[in-house]
């Protein structure tokens, strides 16, 4: 392909230069279709890729404890925020969401933990 397309620069920059006065390029026969002809680029295709069923995205641990560091923060910045502006009361109310929120989410990362702590000790002390 790389040696097609040198090639045929190559032809087309010879068919360009102009010999003697430049009559030889005037009287080259170009039609109407030549002059005019437009050129669209080919957008590649995209595809998906396949994941498997089986495979749980974002499940782990990690994800858990980081939901979990989210929600306190979220209910310290409306605590602040709603404190600032006055409210107390409202900013205690955010304030507990978000603690509730922590608790769920470690909770849940800390069963994960024993999960997987318990398939290893499994795997390991089984004969």
């Amino acid at each position: 392909m790389r040696k097609a397309s040198v090639l045929f620069f190559a032809l087309s920059l010879l068919a360009a230069w102009p010999l003697g006065d430049g009559e030889a390029l005037a009287s080259l026969p170009l039609t109407n279709a030549l002059q005019h002809e437009t050129h669209t680029m080919s957008v590649p295709v995209r595809r998906r890729r396949r994941v498997r069923g089986d495979r749980r995205r974002g499940r782990g641990i990690g994800h858990a404890y980081g939901r979990a560091g989210r929600s306190a923060a979220r209910g310290a910045a409306r605590f602040a925020k709603h404190t600032a502006r006055g409210r107390p009361v409202r900013g205690g109310k955010h304030f507990g969401k978000g603690m509730g929120g922590f608790g769920k989410h470690a909770g849940i990362g800390t069963a994960r933990v024993g999960k997987k702590v318990g398939k290893t000790l499994k795997r390991v002390f089984t004969p």
